[in-house]
């Protein structure tokens, strides 16, 4: 078997050997919106996606510059080509050549749209207080569960409304092209669609 995937606008991408060039937008919004939180165990579908679109609003909502925001929506991209992992799962001694892979992934993925390596620390923030609000509003959060929360849900959450994996994988990528070169970061194939007449994004000949 070999090392690498197909993405969604047929790629042939290396996870473990990513190639800078190789990384596209359409494929990371893509493959988040269609991943769901929290191991899928939402009460609906919530996606990846969604969650990085909150942490974009809340960075851009406390006045931090574009940059810190495109940090903030791309966050979890690496995710698009290794899949979310639960963080309580993610964080265990055996899973440490899943979290060295997932830097040198994210540090590809910086250099690709012109970020810097290393994660602002109010993106950690935004981070953990949308996970806070997340779990609160999508899980049966019984609370000897999330004992380790950095932040108390709000309970009064300013979070989008939950979108259609179609409305969501759109509002990234216009989010991600209000806070970028579209043109010098576009890399779509020509012969891929988004699928309009309904909540399927795949490509279409």
């Amino acid at each position: 078997m070999g090392d690498y995937i197909e993405t969604f606008t047929g790629k042939r991408f290396r996870p473990l050997a990513p190639v800078i060039e190789d990384i596209c937008i359409e494929d990371i919004a893509h493959a988040l919106s269609n991943q769901c939180r929290f191991s899928g165990h939402t009460w609906r579908h919530f996606s990846v996606a969604q969650h990085s679109i909150n942490v974009c609003a809340y960075l851009r909502d406390q006045g931090f510059s574009e940059t810190v925001q495109l940090w903030g929506l791309l966050h979890d991209a690496s995710e698009a080509y290794l899949v979310d992992l639960p963080s309580p799962l993610k964080h265990q001694p055996e899973f440490r050549p899943y979290r060295q892979a997932e830097a040198r992934l994210m540090k590809a993925i910086c250099e690709r749209f012109g970020l810097p390596d290393e994660e602002p620390a109010a993106v950690k923030d935004a981070d953990a207080r949308m996970l806070a609000e997340e779990a609160f509003d999508l899980m049966p959060f019984n609370p000897l569960h999330w004992t380790q929360l950095e932040h108390r849900p709000m309970g009064d959450s300013q979070l989008h409304p939950i979108l259609t994996i179609y409305g969501v994988n759109k509002l990234f990528i216009s989010e991600f092209r209000r806070l970028s070169d579209a043109t010098k970061n576009q890399c779509f194939d020509a012969r891929y669609r988004l699928r309009g007449d309904s909540d399927d994004c795949r490509g279409v000949q």
